[in-house]
């Protein structure tokens, strides 16, 4: 999950700065690409350091199955909230697309674009989270 979610990111931020034009629709939608990207690659940076981080309590016999049942529960539970504000950020987008200035438009189609990813990839990962949990339990 987060390998994928490292690699959106990356490739948002590299788009975004291949996007920027002159114009202010193409600055709008790089922008978005760009701050979104960014926010992905942190964040699936942030979950690749705590997963490296219980591996090694786990081999030291700190990490208990409980305090792993707990942190799925909690991540699983994010990623269905942030399902949720997909939608918004999908909606939001939409309105923004029905503006006059092209700044906006582009605002709106960067934000389309990105929250339309993450519509799939969090409830996508809450399921598989929760298979996982079921087939250990």
């Amino acid at each position: 999950m987060n390998r994928v979610l490292l690699a959106w990111g990356l490739g948002s931020v590299l788009v975004g700065v291949l996007l920027r034009g002159k114009t202010p629709f193409r600055r709008s939608v790089a922008e978005q690409f760009i701050a979104w990207g960014a926010i992905d690659a942190a964040l699936a940076l942030f979950g690749m350091r705590q997963n490296q981080h219980n591996q090694e309590r786990r081999a030291l016999g700190e990490y208990t199955r409980e305090e792993h049942d707990q942190q799925a529960r909690r991540l699983e539970g994010i990623l269905w909230i942030n399902a949720g504000l997909n939608v918004l950020y999908l909606l939001a987008g939409a309105w923004l697309t029905r503006r006059e200035r092209p700044a906006r438009r582009g605002m709106g189609w960067g934000i389309i674009l990105q929250a339309l990813f993450l519509f799939f990839f969090d409830p996508i990962n809450a399921m598989i989270l929760r298979q996982k949990r079921h087939e250990q339990a």
